[in-house]
């Protein structure tokens, strides 16, 4: 009803003869609801901690004629690009360079798999080098350190005594108590040590299981600054053969994660008699 109310309006004030056209032929007035909207723009991020969204684009002003450093969510990125700006990746960190103004379209994603992708628009402007940091929604960063978490887990075959050291860590996440585990009291070895200043372990429950020992602990970052657990600095009596931090491994001053450690024990060497087969012996 909306939209035929204003077609007439356009029919009256618009004069006939534009309507019809100079040949004669009628041109039909286009319904309103036709007309295609413009697109929302792309938010630009001016400041150095930039939220993004997977798959949403978002434009980051960048300084051409100099180098720019992008913090990325990712231990290991991947960025792809038709551009021919400069990219370096080292660790968790992608390097540009360019020596132009036109936009820098590229998406980056972990090495190792295609999601999350993030689509980032970048626009060279005469201004200092920046330092831009990437964070992630916090649903998105869970189930990123979930999957990283499941992919750093040794299969079943490098470690037949255990079933599934994946769902091990998977039912931990889900406040679940293993198949073949079972929850027992502290003992006085019983301890996690994470070797990163700043942060400080304290275990809060024990689970035996098949040559097995799981500890969970609560890590606090007592620093006055965020600070990146370090998993691979995190161990505990016996061999450590898994660690996973939950739900993140950025901590702000306070925060508080769980972090999971499974050890198997080393059973104390031991010797038993046997028998000389000639007689005699010392």
């Amino acid at each position: 009803m909306r939209s035929r109310i204003l077609e007439a309006i356009v029919a009256a004030l618009i004069p006939a003869s534009i309507l019809a056209g100079e040949d004669g032929v009628e041109i039909p007035v286009v319904p309103v609801k036709a007309i295609r909207k413009t697109p929302a723009a792309v938010p630009i991020a001016e400041g150095s901690d930039i939220l993004v969204n997977p798959g949403s684009s978002v434009v980051i002003p960048i300084a051409y004629g100099h180098l720019n450093r992008i913090l990325t969510p990712f231990e290991n990125p991947r960025v792809r690009t038709v551009s021919n700006a400069q990219i370096q990746v080292h660790d968790r960190v992608v390097y540009v360079a360019t020596e132009e103004t036109k936009p820098i379209t590229l998406f980056i994603t972990p090495a190792d798999r295609e999601s999350p992708a993030l689509p980032l628009i970048l626009a060279p402007r005469q201004i200092p080098p920046r330092e831009v940091r990437i964070r992630l929604p916090k649903e998105a960063e869970k189930a990123l350190r979930f999957q990283d978490t499941v992919r750093k887990m040794p299969s079943s075959r490098d470690m037949p005594h255990v079933a599934n050291v994946k769902a091990i860590m998977k039912a931990l996440a889900r406040g679940r108590i293993p198949t073949g585990f079972a929850m027992r009291d502290l003992e006085p070895n019983d301890r996690v040590g994470c070797f990163q200043e700043g942060l400080v372990a304290v275990v809060g429950q024990v689970m035996d299981g098949p040559g097995m020992v799981l500890r969970v602990a609560a890590v606090r970052n007592t620093a006055a600054h965020e600070v990146e657990l370090d998993e691979e600095r995190c161990t505990a009596p016996g061999t450590t053969v898994a660690v996973a931090a939950w739900p993140r491994v950025r901590l702000a001053p306070g925060d508080q994660v769980e972090l999971y450690v499974l050890s198997r024990e080393e059973a104390a060497p031991s010797e038993s008699v046997r028998p000389f087969l000639i007689g005699g012996g010392s």
